[in-house]
Formats: structure tokens, C-alpha cells, sequence
């Protein structure tokens, strides 16, 4: 007679009620998904798989609880931290009129996609040259870049224009 062969590794996950709602009271406490699987002793993946519903269920009861709380601060006008209160939820929840940061898309023409084009340059391998190549390169570059006393001069004229 064959002998049974053993099944391979660990045996497959099973949650109980008690495993559901400390992870829903957990996540409503605003633990990590990385914490509760720790302390749970089961990998992050086999967390999500198994308490999707109560992680989700869970963060909603937290940032409703916060929010809640919130209100009840920046509605009571004796309590010192109301105007910060009401700034907070002004901006999570007042719309984009009230938020700090503005957004801007920037499109390409008729609000298509923006175009972008590479253009290749000659790159001058250095390395490949004696130190008194460099050294007239480097001077040769330098007037390259330079601006005159009348150019300077022309452009900042140009700039106060454009300030009036």
C-alpha cells in the first residue's frame, strides 16, 4: 500500500467573526493595513483578501468620526480651535475655492495632448581632448556666452518695457 503523502504547507486562512471585527475596530483607529496584519500574525496579502470590507468599512467609521468631530469643533464658537476647525474642513470640503493649491492642466493645441520634441545635440567628448584643447574650448565658449555692455543694456530696456 502507497504511503498518504502529507499536504504541503500551511493550511489555508479562515476568518472568524472575532478576526472581522478587530480588524474593523482597528482600521477605525486608525491602525495601518502593515499593523493590524502584524499583529494578526497573517502577511498583508491574506489581510486584503480576507477583511476588505472591514478595512474599507472600518477607515469610513474613522474619517467619519474625525469629520464629526471636526464640525462639532469649528460650529461651537467657544472652543478655541473652531477657526482652525472650520479652515480644515473648509478646504477638505469647501471646493475648490477654498483650497490652497490651484490646478492647472496644461494641454497641447485644441486641447489635444502636448507635443514634445528631442532634439539631438553633438556632444563634445572632453575627455578625448589635451588639456590645452579644453583650455581654448572653454575660452571659446565663454565669448560664445558673453554679453555685451550695449546687449545688457537692450535687454533691460526691454524689461522695463514690459513691466509698464
Amino acid at each position: 500500500m502507497p504511503k498518504k503523502l502529507k499536504p504541503a504547507g500551511r493550511k489555508p486562512f479562515e476568518p472568524t467573526t472575532a478576526n472581522r471585527l478587530l480588524v474593523r475596530k482597528l482600521a477605525k483607529a486608525g491602525w495601518t493595513q502593515d499593523q493590524i496584519a502584524e499583529g494578526m500574525g497573517v502577511s498583508d496579502e491574506t489581510l486584503r483578501k480576507y477583511f476588505r470590507y472591514e478595512l474599507d468599512m472600518g477607515n469610513i467609521e474613522m474619517c467619519s468620526t474625525i469629520e464629526s468631530t471636526l464640525y462639532e469643533i469649528a460650529t461651537n464658537v467657544e472652543h478655541k480651535s473652531c477657526v482652525a476647525a472650520a479652515t480644515v474642513l473648509l478646504k477638505a470640503k469647501g471646493g475648490d475655492e477654498y483650497r490652497e493649491t490651484k490646478r492647472t492642466e496644461i494641454t497641447g493645441a485644441d486641447g489635444g495632448p502636448l507635443e514634445q520634441r528631442i532634439q539631438n545635440v553633438d556632444v563634445i567628448d572632453t575627455s578625448k581632448l589635451s588639456f590645452e584643447e579644453r583650455d581654448t574650448l572653454a575660452k571659446i565658449l565663454e565669448s560664445a556666452t558673453e554679453i555685451s555692455e550695449e546687449q545688457r543694456e537692450e535687454f533691460e530696456a526691454e524689461d522695463d518695457e514690459q513691466e509698464e
